[in-house]
């Protein structure tokens, strides 16, 4: 089966144009690069680098483009927006360039999540009804911190170890 740029039609630089096969590869690959930025400024920061990778080859493989040199050429985009990988929303501002953080304001936010997150948790605890089942607060609690964006497991510690010192202070 050929492919858009050999059948002449569609893509970039295609062979209608009349380049030679080194110039159109070339200006096919620029021409992805600067696609794939101008599709990276559109992702949300809190993307992670698979999905992000994962939609981008996908989006150059509509356009056919096949998927080793898609992901070649989305692959070195992707880190350099600063995408991170799952589990930590990422550091990058929306449309710019990597600002690496410094390691007191790393150590900063990792100290405040936590204390937001319980924060949270114990404000919402005092809304509900005394006679609510545990496992319906544990599971409304849990999906809360989820929607928040903090890690399922880590939320559902925490949940826990807020209950465990709510029923302390209750008896």
């Amino acid at each position: 089966m050929e492919s858009a740029s050999e059948r002449g039609t569609g893509g970039f630089g295609s062979a209608a144009r009349g380049t030679g096969a080194s110039e159109t590869t070339e200006l096919d690959a620029d021409a992805a690069t600067e696609l794939v930025r101008r599709k990276l400024r559109t992702f949300p920061p809190t993307l992670d680098r698979q999905k992000a990778i994962t939609r981008l080859v996908g989006m150059l493989a509509r356009r056919g483009y096949t998927s080793s040199i898609a992901f070649a050429i989305v692959t070195p985009e992707v880190e350099a927006a600063g995408f991170t990988t799952i589990g930590k929303p990422s550091m990058r501002a929306a449309g710019a360039a990597t600002a690496e953080p410094s390691d007191s304001s790393l150590e900063e936010s990792e100290d405040a999540e936590p204390d937001a997150a319980t924060e949270l948790v114990r404000r919402k605890l005092r809304t509900f009804p005394p006679n609510l089942d545990r496992q319906k607060v544990i599971t409304r609690l849990v999906g809360m911190l989820a929607r928040r964006g903090y890690n399922q497991s880590a939320a559902y510690a925490l949940v826990k170890a807020e209950l465990a010192a709510a029923d302390l202070d209750r008896g």
